[in-house]
């Protein structure tokens, strides 16, 4: 592969009319149970979407499908297909590339067992993406991106295990973002953090937006209302519907999403945003 300079994210100048990935007809199931049936979903380039439904509504098993993480798990299945950039993520496309262009924050923080500046520089060395000489810049760009630089700049030989479990989430951000991908897959990334870390991490995904195509699955509905452009409603093994989020909290098309939105406690602050955003797209 080609080496390459250290950039900014990738998606500055895409053409946002065109999705940047998409469900097209997707089935998946394990074994004989079937967790989602034909699901129809685009995601807007350079946008953040919010996947919500309650535990069991297959959200979590729809988001990993986008990169293949249910691959290995014993009895998946799927059927339909998922389009990045009009491509197929399935076939013969090579998985380690689909992953450098998908990259994906789990839900608890998954440092690797080596120095956090190697952390950081993982995945930029595994693709050959720069010389070695130019890691350490890699590093500091990435690090000060998620704001984890000064905490960490005198010590990045140190083992990551030694951070607090919020800066931990953090470094393994900034080893997701090292390697420019198009779309960030959140698999309930603050749900373990404290609430000083949460808006941290919440700052963050909204400052990505613009520069790539995040979705996010959440259970908290104040989060969505906070951070997401659109919003997807799972249930049952359906996607109900999915809209404008301001759109999709104030005016749910489906009882199932009504009653789903009601139970969250909506703060003032939230509720003026959807306003300023109804204000706003009316003509």
């Amino acid at each position: 592969m080609t080496a390459m300079p250290p950039v900014e994210l990738d998606n500055e100048t895409g053409d946002v009319s065109v999705p940047a990935m998409s469900a097209v007809g997707l089935t998946l199931g394990f074994g004989a149970k079937t967790v989602l049936n034909e699901v129809n979903l685009a995601f807007d380039a350079r946008a953040i979407t919010a996947l919500l439904g309650p535990t069991g509504s297959g959200k979590t098993t729809f988001l990993r499908t986008l990169n293949r993480m249910n691959d290995k798990v014993t009895g998946y299945r799927h059927s339909g297909d998922v389009l990045l950039g009009g491509t197929s993520i399935f076939g013969g496309r090579d998985l380690m590339e689909l992953r450098r262009s998908v990259g994906m924050l789990f839900q608890r923080p998954n440092p690797f067992p080596m120095s956090i500046m190697d952390n950081v520089v993982a995945g930029v060395r595994a693709h050959k993406m720069v010389p070695r000489k130019q890691f350490r810049s890699v590093a500091e760009e990435k690090l000060r991106l998620v704001g984890l630089w000064n905490a960490v700049k005198d010590r990045l030989g140190d083992s990551p295990f030694r951070l607090s479990g919020g800066q931990q989430q953090l470094l393994c951000t900034a080893r997701a973002l090292a390697v420019n991908p198009e779309v960030l897959l959140l698999d309930e990334p603050t749900s373990s953090l404290d609430p000083n870390t949460t808006d941290k991490i919440e700052q963050l995904i909204s400052s990505l937006a613009g520069r790539l195509t995040v979705i996010m699955v959440t259970h908290d509905l104040a989060q969505a209302a906070r951070i997401a452009d659109r919003t997807a409603f799972f249930f049952e093994g359906r996607l109900v519907e999915e809209g404008p989020t301001a759109h999709l909290f104030s005016s749910p098309q489906h009882e199932e999403t009504a009653r789903y939105v009601s139970r969250g406690q909506l703060t003032a602050e939230n509720r003026q945003r959807f306003a300023d955003h109804e204000e706003r797209v009316s003509p």
